[in-house]
């Protein structure tokens, strides 16, 4: 990534610094939705948590290593929404603010049409990083969680909650998520994007006997609070410690442009 050397430009006289603009553009995970709930009438809610979120995290962190620069999130994350719905608003919720990066993460909406709809998936995404190219922004892909692999006990106390979770746990265990995320970062291949993968993690986890489902906060493909923190940290090493190909979850870091400054 070329964030360090951005970051340099944005310096002022004194120990000044004009702001970092990074949008987040995504669906739920994005946007910051956790558990599900029912509300006052008997419906399904879902609890949003905007202090969780993952981006929110990697602001933290960024913040306690370069506390001096100002850092401006812009979340563009709309729950429920596929790549396809997404590109429609990429003019007004992207590349309108001109940010110096953009953080890009759909999958999880997309996978419920199957098969049947994973050229639309590629061709939505090609569409996104052509424009986003185009408008000379930064990207970085960065692919989302697994879903459930099993129906849990607390699915059933929601209505509406494990009828989802039926259809999730299918294509999470027949291999129609891991279609998909292979999908996404042959995208990222041909346009030369950097991906953070974060679902090779969570397979990782899965492979290694891990109860993946119970990182779930709402049992289906919300990450937990916890897990939100494994994005934001797999996030930070891909925009700050060397490009990653579109093919590993993490490369060897490469020399920052920055010098250090000690201090008496």
């Amino acid at each position: 990534m070329e964030l360090l050397n951005v970051m340099l430009e944005k310096k002022l006289p004194g120990d000044c610094y004009s702001s970092l603009d990074i949008v987040f553009f995504g669906d739920s995970i994005t946007e910051g939705c956790f558990e599900s709930v029912m509300n006052s009438q008997n419906e399904q809610a879902v609890i949003s948590d905007p202090e969780a979120v993952y981006h929110a995290q990697f602001k933290r962190i960024f913040n306690g290593i370069w506390p001096a620069i100002p850092l401006n999130i812009i979340n563009s994350g709309i729950g429920g929404e596929t790549a396809s719905q997404a590109k429609q608003r990429i003019e007004t919720d992207v590349v309108k603010y001109e940010p110096d990066l953009a953080v890009v993460c759909f999958g999880l909406n997309d996978v419920m049409g199957g098969m049947e709809k994973i050229s639309d998936y590629e061709a939505s995404l090609s569409e996104m990083f052509v424009r986003l190219k185009t408008a000379k922004t930064d990207i970085i892909f960065m692919t989302p969680n697994m879903m459930n692999t099993y129906v849990g006990k607390a699915t059933y106390q929601i209505k509406g909650l494990s009828e989802i979770a039926l259809q999730t746990k299918k294509y999470q265990t027949d291999g129609t998520m891991d279609a998909y995320m292979e999908c996404a970062k042959n995208v990222c291949r041909k346009y030369n994007i950097t991906v953070c993968d974060c679902y090779a993690k969570w397979k990782h986890l899965y492979n290694c006997g891990v109860d993946t489902t119970a990182l779930l906060a709402n049992g289906i493909n919300h990450p937990n609070r916890a897990m939100h923190g494994l994005f934001a940290q797999e996030l930070f090493s891909a925009v700050f410690f060397g490009r990653l190909p579109a093919e590993s979850t993490c490369g060897p870091a490469r020399n920052g442009t920055f010098q250090r400054r000690d201090t008496d």
